[in-house]
């Protein structure tokens, strides 16, 4: 048997990587789960000073994040941003809010029954827990969801149904007599 690339002689691999400089220490931190993976995940830090627990998204660590430029039309379709080697939190990405946990020993997160969340849970001297919707909750109706509306489309669709079939059963009899 003989290997077809000797120790060393392969195609080196790419690597892609940035550095951020954040506003806090990080003491924790813990990488969202969903279902089936679909769902864009989220990097979950604990702040130690703040004692706070936020959700990155990952477009603002995504390390293939074009540097000095604009991303592209190609790159702006991936979802990718110019890179900033700042990363500001945006207030919405507490998951904590404005309380504090304090003494977060581990992070552990688990998919909910809906593709589009993930159940956070935090303990430690204190017990936090939570869901989350990284890209919002694209499998849940809306409040001005019309279920009224629906239920008569599919009614009216049923009905439909049962007056036509008859009328196809006696055109397809009719047109096999006719050959």
């Amino acid at each position: 048997m003989q290997l077809s690339h000797a120790a060393g002689d392969g195609a080196k691999p790419y690597v892609v990587a940035q550095s951020y400089h954040i506003p806090e220490e990080i003491s924790r931190m813990a990488v969202t789960q969903t279902r089936q993976g679909i769902t864009s995940r989220q990097l979950l830090v604990v702040l130690a000073e703040s004692n706070s627990i936020v959700g990155i998204p990952r477009v603002f660590i995504d390390p293939r994040r074009p540097i000095g430029r604009d991303p592209t039309a190609t790159e702006a379709a991936e979802g990718l941003i110019r890179y900033s080697p700042v990363i500001e939190f945006d207030p919405k990405w507490y998951l904590t809010h404005k309380r504090e946990v304090i003494g977060i020993k581990k992070i552990i997160t688990s998919p909910a029954l809906l593709e589009s969340t993930s159940l956070v849970f935090a303990y430690g001297l204190d017990i936090f827990g939570t869901r989350i919707s990284p890209s919002f909750s694209f499998d849940v109706l809306g409040k001005e969801f019309n279920k009224l509306q629906m239920l008569a489309t599919v009614a009216a669709l049923g009905i439909g149904t049962f007056v036509v079939a008859p009328l196809v059963r006696r055109k397809q009899i009719n047109a096999r007599w006719q050959l």
